[in-house]
Parts: C-alpha cells; structure tokens; sequence
C-alpha cells in the first residue's frame, strides 16, 4: 500500500494522532539540543543581559520570541520550545513558576492570531469566506487581551499570591478594566466615545490595572465620570 492510499484509508482520529506525534517528536529534539548543548541557559543569560535587569524588557523580548518561533510552530510547540528559555530568566527576577509559564502560556496564543503566519484566523476567514487579512487584524483588536492580561500573572496578586484583601482588590479592579478596555478598543460604551470620554476610560483602565490601592481609586474615579 502507498503512503497516499495508506494516509487516505485512516480515519480523522487516526491523522490526528499521528500529526500530534509527528510535532511532538520533533519539539522533543528541539527541547533536547537545547538542553544538552546548554544553549537554554544561554539564552536565559542573553535574555537578561538585552534587557538590563529589567521585568518589562524581559516580558518584551517574551513576547517577541513568543511571535518569531510561533511564525513556523502550533501554539503548543511555541509554549514547549520556549518553556526552557524564557521562565527561568524571568524567575530569576523574582517572578513565580507559576506566573513565568502562564505569561508564556498566554502568549504563545499569538502565533494564531498575529499576521503574517496566523494559522487560526486564516481558519476562520476559510469558514466565514472573508478576506484573511483583514480577519487577521479583527482577530488581533479582539485578542488583545492575550498580550494585556499575562501582565496581571506578574505585576498583580491575580494568581491569589497575597493577602485576602490584596487578591480580592486584584480579581475586583481587573474584572472592571477588562471591561472598561473594551469600551477603549472599540471606542464605543452605549455610543460612540467622545475624545474625553475616550482618554477618561483609558486612564481608568490603566490605574485599574494597576496593584496599587490609591490609583485602583483614581481609575474607578475616572471610569466613572
């Protein structure tokens, strides 16, 4: 039997098992070079040294590389590939495991939605029949949230790391500037935002987001005038 008759007599669970293992063997060689050359630690100190000790370069060049390896990898490949390089850099910034892997978790998600190689909105725009790129980047205004909220994983008790009061606070005022960041991207709440209205909602948004209790106050204050 041929490979082309072999692969059309399997049943769609059957393909599906074998691309899995066929991108699961070749991340598994991918993560293992790294690991033996000592080249993820490597990269962990090159990471660090690009962004002089700072938290938010770090998260920067995690979402850059987060982009370039999603170009030619799935979302599961691009977390795995890069779960050795990046959460160690990061930990040794103070941020948890925890945190560390669900930030790259998060924006690993971009390589399906950011042009020019977004497997999962060229899907969409098959399905709807719509142009792919235009798909493409309503597909990045709606999932902005996958670049905004992994920040919550590390400047915020979002992930219930502090007192009671402190992660009630964060659930709270980050529950709100969700919301109020939608009215921001699409510039509309009840009607189209005026420019005052619009600049008042993106301020409230950020102080919202923010860990501190003095400015979560200043954000609710503006969001509501």
């Amino acid at each position: 039997m041929g490979l082309k008759a072999f692969w059309s007599a399997m049943t769609d669970s059957g393909r599906d098992v074998l691309s899995i293992a066929g991108v699961a063997g070749a991340v598994g060689i991918m993560v293992g070079i790294l690991h033996l050359t000592g080249l993820a630690l490597n990269l962990s100190h090159i990471i660090l040294s690009l962004s002089y000790g700072s938290l938010l370069l770090t998260i920067v060049w995690a979402a850059v590389a987060s982009f370039i390896v999603g170009l030619a990898a799935p979302i599961a490949a691009t977390y795995v590939i890069l779960a050795v390089i990046i959460p160690p850099a990061m930990q040794e910034l103070g941020v948890s495991v925890m945190g560390a892997h669900l930030l790259l978790i998060w924006f690993s998600q971009m390589s399906g939605l950011t042009p020019p190689e977004c497997m999962v909105t060229y899907a969409a725009a098959a399905i709807a029949k719509s142009d792919p790129l235009k798909t493409a980047l309503e597909a990045m205004k709606f999932g902005v949230f996958v670049m905004v909220i992994p920040l919550l994983f590390v400047y915020t008790p979002i992930l219930l790391t502090g007192t009671l009061f402190e992660n009630i606070l964060a659930i709270v005022t980050s529950l709100i500037a969700v919301i109020t960041f939608v009215f921001v991207i699409h510039r509309y709440f009840i009607r189209r935002n005026s420019w005052l209205e619009q600049i008042l909602f993106a301020a409230g948004t950020f102080l919202l987001f923010t860990p501190k209790l003095t400015w979560n106050l200043a954000g609710i204050a503006a969001v509501l005038i």
